[in-house]
């Protein structure tokens, strides 16, 4: 079952007059004992992203175990396709919300991939501009880089992008912890985005104060 048709059956019984406790453990023990005889169907019907990720992690793994079998990786592979077909039509459901984080949120994405999909976002939308203002100035790649590269810079730089999603059972905060310890643990993606975050802002109030 997938997390819809879950959710519909746990309200039915509600509605009939047991209590959310007992109907969501009938519900869910009802799910577990349901065997999967076709999983390329499941996954092609989960509704939940992190359900997918984990089918597709399986199906990688099974298939290395099988290697030896054809006729099982075969199998493996199908599940595999159905898996990354899925997620892509996940993602762009998720796309297609005004916020693209909330979406992936509301389609079970876990906070660690909505932290890569955060920083994904800031970069195409950082480096657009970065990009703009190299060009208006004329600078060459290698300058750019080096003024990134001059940057100091803190993690809490990210909070403010971030706190807006507290309202959110506080997930801003738990993706500014996910960030941060990236940050510390000396991830260079995040660190450089970092910088370039400081150092946008630094170009625009420079230009606002010179007007």
């Amino acid at each position: 079952m997938n997390t819809k048709v879950i959710s519909s059956k746990v309200m039915e019984l509600v509605n009939s007059g047991i209590s959310m406790e007992e109907a969501l453990e009938k519900v869910l023990k009802e799910s577990n004992s349901i065997k999967i005889t076709d999983r390329v169907a499941y996954i092609s019907g989960l509704d939940n992203i992190e359900e997918v990720r984990k089918a597709l992690k399986t199906a990688y793994a099974k298939k290395s175990k099988q290697k030896d079998s054809a006729v099982a990786v075969a199998r493996y592979e199908k599940e595999i396709e159905a898996a990354k077909s899925r997620l892509n039509e996940l993602n762009a459901e998720a796309s297609r919300f005004s916020d693209p984080i909330l979406g992936a949120l509301e389609l079970g994405e876990s906070h660690k991939s909505l932290v890569q999909l955060f920083i994904i976002l800031v970069e195409e939308k950082v480096n657009h501009q970065l990009e703009k203002y190299r060009a208006s100035k004329d600078l060459s790649r290698k300058a750019m880089k080096n003024m990134v590269n001059s940057v100091t810079v803190k993690p809490n730089i990210f909070y403010s992008l971030l706190e807006k999603y507290n309202k959110h059972n506080n997930l801003g905060k738990h993706l500014y912890d996910i960030v941060a310890e990236r940050y510390g643990n000396g991830d260079q993606r995040v660190v450089t985005l970092a910088k370039k975050i400081k150092l946008l802002a630094s170009i625009k109030a420079n230009t606002k104060a010179s007007k």
